[in-house]
């Protein structure tokens, strides 16, 4: 048999990144380091149906990311919202600002749910383009009238 330092799981509900790791008997920074790509909902916890890649305490021990220093990862720092925490609490304890919070995040409402992951210092959170909408159809009235 051959030994594998990493195992795929199957995601089969939404979940937090800290609930994963805890299911899995990791840690969140090993699923982020080993999941770049992880598809998120618009909550912040962990999409159902995705695999991520999970690996062994050893491997993810001896795990070494060298990050670019030009990509800014070496300043992004993350926090894991536990319950009762809020935004202001964050931003106190991590010498920043509600509105700084909620701009790394891209969040419309200062409100957060435990186990939602933010970023509280350096790049913003990783964000999908806004779509379009479509152009609204012209009423009959007012085409007739031009």
């Amino acid at each position: 048999t051959e030994r594998s330092g990493v195992r795929r799981v199957q995601l089969e509900k939404v979940t937090s990144l800290a609930n994963a790791a805890k299911q899995f008997s990791t840690t969140s920074t090993a699923i982020r380091t080993f999941n770049p790509n992880l598809k998120r909902t618009p909550k912040g916890n962990l999409a159902e149906g995705q695999t991520l890649l999970i690996p062994d305490a050893d491997v993810a021990s001896a795990a070494l990311t060298i990050p670019d220093p030009g990509s800014g990862v070496l300043s992004t720092r993350f926090h894991v919202v536990k319950a009762g925490e809020t935004l202001g609490h964050i931003a106190l304890r991590n010498g920043t600002t509600v509105a700084t919070l909620m701009r790394l995040n891209h969040l419309r409402k200062p409100m957060i749910f435990p186990g939602q992951e933010l970023v509280v210092t350096g790049k913003p959170a990783a964000r999908k383009p806004a779509k379009r909408k479509a152009p609204r159809p012209r009423s009959k009235r007012s085409a007739a009238g031009n």
